[in-house]
């Protein structure tokens, strides 16, 4: 049998993404009713229209993404000589990531940390063990978890460079999944391995399957990968919460297998309807809040006379908190991403909000296709901006700001590099024809 190259595969697509991931969650949170709803201490907000705004959002996204693919320039490919200028920052933005976990672990090695508590944690801790992790032992620092947040550009470039020809990364990029592993366990932060494994992933089957010949066995396995993964992930799911709350619900369910289908789908299904929630009962923010999560929680922003609570008389927050306590379910806080844009500007702004927001991620792809640095390094962020989606807008979180602005770094000075080489090669050449 003849094998033939794979260029792509459907789920990796940013509009069947957001169909298969965003709108299918949301019409399986509409469908379900409100006894459903009432089994996550929770009651029903969301309606028939919202699914239609939902189909609609992907509809405009979808129309972005097809304009973004079919106007512009094509991006290259560069050569293995531009990877040589991309060492310096991979290895600054490990170094920053290692040194924001050593010092968040001395820290909480100080505030009593030990191999007691994991051994507590690996049995099976209450939820007040948990809760002391994250508020007393291993508490939020401005700047020190900052710095982890670096991980991510450290993974994007070096799976890059590892994958084009760099092994000797491997190492450094497995402490990378192992630091952040450790994190996902201790803090029960899943997200934190998954910003680091699935960027990874998308990076590698670029690089090194598709534009290669494949047997059409493979080929198909790869097409219909998301029926064996989808699995895998509720089954890690089920590791992950089977030493946190599964301790706290053990005695209301017959097995960890049904409690985790039941705590895998509240996630989405009640995020989707904290969104409809907030929309319904609080309406639009004054100015712009969720979309900007990242610029509103900077530090020198916050605490200005320009942070939210000072330019509009109220904390987003604090709103988002009570809300779900008078009306939800406060465990279960995600606001969803879907319908945060129309918190933000409207439902008249929602539809041009998912236009831009497709226009962006059809870029992105686009670039990721013709294998060039800046599609590699910004597609994934997109793929899993859109995995998360029916939970949160994934782009625009605090966590995700360090790692955006450290890549945009790396662009402006590659873009200088070229721009300060061709000038001086314009000059030679001038200087020869003179």
């Amino acid at each position: 049998m003849i094998a033939r190259p794979l260029h792509s595969v459907w789920w990796l697509h940013p509009s069947a993404l957001f169909g298969a991931v965003a709108v299918l969650t949301l019409a399986i949170a509409v469908r379900t009713s409100d006894w459903g709803f009432q089994l996550y201490s929770t009651r029903k907000y969301l309606e028939p229209w919202h699914l239609a705004m939902g189909m609609g959002a992907w509809g405009v996204f979808a129309l972005g993404v097809w304009l973004a693919m079919s106007t512009g320039k094509q991006p290259h490919r560069p050569s293995k000589q531009f990877d040589e200028a991309l060492v310096p920052w991979f290895w600054l933005s490990f170094l920053l990531t290692m040194a924001g976990y050593a010092i968040w672990l001395l820290i909480g090695l100080k505030n009593g940390f030990s191999l007691g508590i994991i051994l507590d944690l690996w049995q099976g801790a209450d939820e007040s063990t948990a809760d002391m992790i994250k508020t007393e032992i291993f508490p939020t620092i401005p700047g020190v978890t900052t710095a982890t947040q670096f991980g991510i550009v450290a993974v994007l470039l070096g799976t890059w460079l590892y994958c084009r020809g760099r092994t000797k990364l491997l190492l450094p990029l497995l402490a990378l999944l192992a630091t952040a592993a450790a994190r996902a366990f201790l803090y029960s932060e899943r997200l934190a391995l998954i910003e680091l494994a699935i960027p990874a992933i998308v990076i590698a089957l670029r690089l090194w399957v598709f534009g290669q010949p494949q047997q059409l066995g493979r080929r198909m396995a790869l097409q219909w990968l998301p029926l064996v993964a989808v699995p895998l992930v509720i089954v890690l799911f089920g590791l992950f919460e089977s030493f946190r709350s599964w301790q706290y619900y053990k005695d209301s369910f017959d097995s960890l297998a049904d409690f985790t289908i039941w705590r895998f789908f509240g996630y989405y299904t009640t995020a989707h309807n904290n969104g409809a929630m907030s929309m319904t009962l609080r309406g639009p923010w004054p100015i712009p809040y969720s979309t900007f999560h990242w610029f509103w929680e900077f530090p020198l922003v916050e605490n200005s006379p320009f942070g939210y609570s000072q330019l509009t008389g109220i904390s987003p927050a604090d709103i988002h908190t009570d809300t779900l306590e008078r009306y939800g379910n406060a465990e279960l806080n995600n606001d969803g991403g879907l319908f945060t844009p129309a918190r933000d500007f409207g439902w008249i702004g929602f539809g041009p909000f998912w236009l831009v927001y497709g226009f962006l991620a059809g870029k992105a792809y686009r670039g990721f296709l013709a294998a060039s640095f800046a599609g590699c390094m910004f597609y994934p962020l997109f793929f899993l901006a859109l995995l998360e989606l029916p939970r949160l807008q994934y782009l625009s979180a605090t966590r995700t700001f360090p790692s955006m602005m450290l890549l945009f770094a790396v662009m402006a000075w590659l873009a200088w590099k070229e721009y300060a080489s061709s000038a001086s090669n314009s000059v030679v050449a001038t200087q020869r024809s003179a």
